[in-house]
This record gives C-alpha cells, structure tokens and sequence, in this order.
C-alpha cells in the first residue's frame, strides 16, 4: 500500500520518476529519491497510515474547493474550466467573472450540469461532481484571474494563464526559408576596447560586422544580474534577478560624465591601469578584477551626475526618476 501510494503521490505533485539524462540514456529516479522529496514537501512516508490520511485530505480539499488554483489556457483554444460542486449544487446557474491583467472585466453565465462530467466522489456521505465547462469567452494573451460567483457572491478564484500556441517563429521560417547567425557568450568577446570582458559596445560592433555577412540574428547567453559582491558566482544560467541586466557587460567608457576629470583622476591611477591590464591579458575572464574596476568606475561616474543633476531641477533628474518609477 505505502509503496503504491507513494508513486500516486509522486504522480499528484509533479515529480518525474524517469528522464533522459545528458548522453540520452533512460533514468529512473530511485525510490529513496522519491521519498526524499515527498518528505521535504511536508508528507510522512515513515507512518503509512498518517502518509494515507494525508492524501485522502488533500484529495478531499481539492474537492471542498470549486476551482482548481491555475488553469492554462492556449491562444485560439476553446475555454474549459472544470468545476467541482456538491450534487444538489450543479443544476443551478453560476457566473464566470473574468478580469485581464489591465482590468478589464468579462462575465459569462452557465450551469455546470450543462457540461461534461469527469469525475463524481463521496465525501461523508455528500456526492461531488466535476464538470468541465466551456466558456464562451475569448482572453488576450496574459496572466488573468476568474471569480466563480453565485448571485454575486464570489466562491472561489482561480489564476488563468493564457499562452500563446508556441514561441515566436520569424516570418521566414514559416515561408520555409533558411536563417542562419551566430550564438555567443557574451562575457567571451575580446576587444582592444574593452576590460577583458565582453560589452555591450562590442556587442553592437558583432551585430553590425555579422548582418554585413548577411546574418540574421546573433543568439547571446543570459545577461541577468548577478551578485556583485560575489563575483565568482558568475554563472549566467543562476542569476538573482531576471528583471535586471548585469551591470558587468556596460561599456563604462561610453557613459556621460566618464569623460570628466575626477572620473578620469581615478580610471588613470598606476593601480587601476595595472589591474586593468591585468584584467585584459587574462587567458579566463576575471570576474572578480573586472566587477572591481566597473564598479569603481561606475561609482564615480554616478557620484558626477549626483552633484551636477540628480540633486537639482534639471532634464536629466527627471529622466532619472521616470528611470527609476519605471523599473
């Protein structure tokens, strides 16, 4: 019993039991495994009989509530729901009250007899049944929500997530025609510009060089941010933010104010310009002198614009702070 109910539960929350792994050779995921992940997820795989209990509530409780948390829907896609109600409940008419991300608000009525049945359950003595309804309502893409009402009072809400049918294909992908570009680490680049790091002026200079050869797109690894006060941890695929571009890649040559002299009275001092050769003869990317010298940089071009803009009325400061409102 314990054994069977673990694999129920393994299937229930989401858990692969087999994949593929990086050679391509078929893996199953250990039974010890299992466990493991149902017990940091709260279940008590030591106490069968708790471990049941445990998933005869939940199967209950997701029963007492009407609507599932989430339901992703496809662009262009009918619009299902499943709605899970005691019997005496489901011939009576309900409203499905759909509000977009911007606030707009759609209703739509039904009666959940009217659809299909998928499932009946007792719960002490009360019969259940789930339907699954469509609404005859179309959503833009985005992340919804939809209240479940009752002569205006709400019963339950749910999350809808619209998506669209797949990724973004160019339009001469779909005519059948062949592209071709480039993929490239950005951090790989080398220029005699730049602190031994790639940038976002080297960047643009390998878009223009590879659409001169007539290339259409040039694919770059992650450029969120990272941890700047630990720059070793420098792998792009774990940023701490997916919001934020890595201040690392900013060509700090190009900024307004880099040009003036307490800027340049520190980027010309003997232990900035060692450190900086340092950085650019590197055979490997040094995060950790590269972060240093930006940051240093960065730092006083900031300190520039702080005491001839940001701290008064002026065109610049107001672009500042729409900067800052908007992100």
């Amino acid at each position: 019993m314990t054994a069977s109910l673990i694999e129920y539960l393994v299937e229930y929350r989401g858990i692969e039991s087999n994949y593929n792994d990086a050679w391509g050779k078929p893996t199953t995921i250990a039974d010890a495994t299992k466990e493991k992940l149902l017990k940091v997820m709260g279940y008590d795989v030591d106490d069968s009989i708790a471990l049941q209990q445990q998933a005869e509530d939940e199967a209950n409780q997701s029963w007492l509530s009407p609507l599932g948390p989430v339901q992703v829907i496809r662009s262009g896609n009918d619009f299902h729901i499943a709605v899970r109600l005691p019997i005496e409940l489901v011939d009576d008419e309900y409203e499905a009250v759909l509000t977009t991300e911007h606030g707009a608000t759609v209703g739509c009525r039904f009666i959940p007899i009217d659809g299909q049945l998928t499932n009946v359950v007792h719960i002490e003595d009360v019969e259940f049944q789930e339907y699954v309804v469509k609404l005859e309502v179309s959503l833009p893409l985005g992340y919804h929500s939809l209240s479940l009402q009752a002569d205006k009072d709400e019963l339950a809400r749910m999350s809808i997530i619209v998506a669209p049918q797949s990724c973004y294909k160019p339009q001469a992908i779909l005519d059948g025609q062949k592209v071709w570009g480039l993929s490239v680490q950005l951090y790989c680049l080398r220029s005699e510009n730049n602190w031994g790091i790639g940038d976002f002026s080297d960047l643009a200079f390998l878009l223009e060089s590879a659409a001169k050869q007539g290339a259409q797109f040039v694919g770059l690894n992650p450029i969120h941010a990272l941890y700047p006060a630990q720059p070793d941890v420098c792998s792009p695929y774990g940023p701490s933010s997916r919001r934020w571009l890595n201040f690392i890649y900013i060509d700090v040559t190009t900024i307004e104010g880099y040009e003036q002299k307490v800027v340049q009275d520190i980027v010309n001092t003997p232990e900035f310009l060692v450190k900086l050769s340092k950085s650019r003869d590197a055979e490997l990317v040094d995060y950790e002198t590269v972060t240093g010298l930006k940051l240093m940089a960065l730092e006083a071009v900031f300190e520039y614009q702080n005491t001839q803009y940001l701290s008064r009325n002026t065109k610049t400061n107001k672009a500042f702070k729409t900067f800052i409102t908007g992100g």
